[in-house]
C-alpha cells in the first residue's frame, strides 16, 4: 500500500518500508501523484535539477526509475506496477494500493449518495475517506514546481470535511460538531464556509450569543487579513441569527 496523505510510506502487510534517497522520493512521489498517467523523463529531470541539468540527467533519471522498481518489487508488488511508455513512465495501480486515490473515490462516492438523499450513509463514507489522513499531502517530500498540484489534495480534503459536517449538521449533531468545527476554523480561519457551519452549530445548539460572537471574531480576522467584510452569505446568516429565525440547511454553509 502507497501512502501519501501525509508522509510518503510503503506497507507491505506489517512492514513499513521507506524510499532511500531523496532523489528516488521525490521521483516515486511524482509517479504517485500522478498515478495512472504517464509522467516524462523531461518532467522528472525538472523535477530533480530544475532549469539545470546536468548532461547525464536522462540516465540518472532512467536509472533512478530502475532502482525505484527494484524496491517495489522486492515489497511484493509486479515490476510492471512502474510501466514504460514511449514518453516516459506510468504508474499503474488502483484504489486499494493507493490512499490518494481511495480518498477520491470515497468522496465521489459520499457525494452520490447525498445527492440521493442517504445522508447518514454518506457521511459515513466521508468520515472513511477522512480518516486516510495522516498530515499534509506528501508532507515530507520536495515536489518543487509540482508542489501546487500537491495542495489541490489538502484543498479537497477540505472541501470533503466541510462536506461532511454539513450532512451530520442535518441529523442534529450540533453539540458535538462545535469542538472540531472550533479547531478547523482556528486552522483556516479566512475559511467563511466554516465560520458559517460553526455559527449555525452554535445557534442550532441553543447559544445564540455565541453565534453571534463567532460571526465578530470571524468579521475582524477577514478584516485584518484581508481588508474586506465578510461575503454576502456570511453577513446573511449573521443577520438570520440576530433576529432568531429558525435556520434550516442553508446554501451558504453547506
Amino acid at each position: 500500500m502507497f501512502r501519501v496523505l501525509g508522509s510518503l510510506e510503503i506497507t507491505a502487510g506489517d512492514r513499513l518500508a521507506r524510499v532511500p534517497g531523496p532523489r528516488q522520493r521525490e521521483l516515486l512521489a511524482l509517479l504517485l501523484l500522478r498515478a495512472n498517467r504517464v509522467v516524462t523523463v523531461s518532467t522528472m529531470i525538472e523535477l530533480a535539477w530544475g532549469e539545470r541539468p546536468p548532461p547525464t540527467a536522462r540516465r540518472q533519471a532512467q536509472n533512478c526509475v530502475g532502482r525505484v522498481r527494484r524496491l517495489i518489487t522486492e515489497l511484493g508488488l509486479p515490476p510492471e506496477t512502474i510501466v514504460t511508455t514511449p514518453g516516459g513512465y506510468l504508474l499503474a495501480i488502483g484504489a486499494d494500493r493507493l490512499d490518494m486515490l481511495a480518498f477520491r473515490a470515497r468522496v465521489h462516492e459520499g457525494r452520490a449518495l447525498a445527492g440521493a438523499g442517504h445522508v447518514w450513509k454518506a457521511s459515513r463514507v466521508y468520515r472513511g475517506g477522512l480518516s486516510l489522513w495522516r498530515g499534509p499531502a506528501f508532507a515530507d517530500v520536495d515536489l518543487g514546481p509540482f508542489d501546487a498540484e500537491a495542495r489541490l489534495l489538502d484543498e479537497l480534503r477540505l472541501t470533503a470535511h466541510e462536506e461532511c459536517l454539513a450532512l451530520e449538521m442535518e441529523f442534529g449533531r450540533h453539540g458535538r460538531l462545535v469542538p472540531e468545527l472550533a479547531a478547523l476554523v482556528a486552522e483556516h480561519p479566512l475559511r467563511e464556509r466554516l465560520w458559517g457551519q460553526l455559527m449555525l452549530a452554535l445557534y442550532r445548539a441553543g447559544r445564540r450569543a455565541e453565534a453571534l460572537a463567532v460571526y465578530q471574531r470571524a468579521r475582524e480576522r477577514i478584516r485584518r487579513e484581508l481588508g474586506t467584510e465578510p461575503g454576502r452569505r456570511l453577513r446573511a446568516l449573521r443577520a438570520a441569527i440576530a433576529r432568531d429565525e429558525p435556520l434550516g440547511p442553508f446554501p451558504w454553509v453547506e
